[in-house]
């Protein structure tokens, strides 16, 4: 596992955590339907259980390669193809760093919602390689699915 996977996956572990102790706090379920912690305490174990069947997964393929007598993959030396593809992906992280930060500042002028679809297609489009068609259907449909659970299930408005 490379260091910035086992760096991520640390930061995931801490986040989850602190996920998880604040919504113990707040009420799970009310008599009516889903309370306020529903969604951040089932976030967190299941975000937790993630990350465990990432780190077992790992550790399973390192020990059967190690006993097969084979390089673990972080141990075979890099070429200079894989360190070129590596400033090509610090390129697209900015990208999609400044992509993020240009949606917070479009939020206030046309909405939560329509700036999060632009910037879910435009993410799908560029970043995953959809069709543009493909791209908004993926934001549109996103981001419905998104109203239709905190808006209409939970009660919890999304636009002021």
């Amino acid at each position: 596992m490379k260091i910035s996977e086992v760096i991520l996956l640390a930061g995931l572990v801490v986040f989850s955590l602190v996920l998880l102790l604040s919504s113990l706090g707040i009420p799970y379920a009310t008599e009516q339907t889903f309370g306020p912690g529903f969604v951040p305490l089932n976030l967190s174990v299941a975000t937790l259980a993630l990350i465990g069947i990432v780190v077992l997964k790992t550790v399973v393929a390192t020990v059967k390669t190690k006993k097969k007598g084979r390089a673990a993959p972080e141990d075979v030396p890099r070429d200079t193809e894989v360190t070129t593809n590596a400033a090509a992906r610090a390129g697209v992280l900015v990208a999609a760093i400044i992509l993020v930060m240009l949606t917070a500042a479009a939020m206030e002028f046309v909405g939560v919602l329509p700036a999060v679809v632009v910037m879910m297609a435009l993410i799908s489009w560029r970043f995953s390689g959809h069709s543009p068609l493909k791209s908004v259907a993926v934001g549109v449909l996103s981001v419905a699915a998104i109203y239709v659970i905190f808006e209409m299930w939970l009660n919890i408005p999304l636009t002021s």
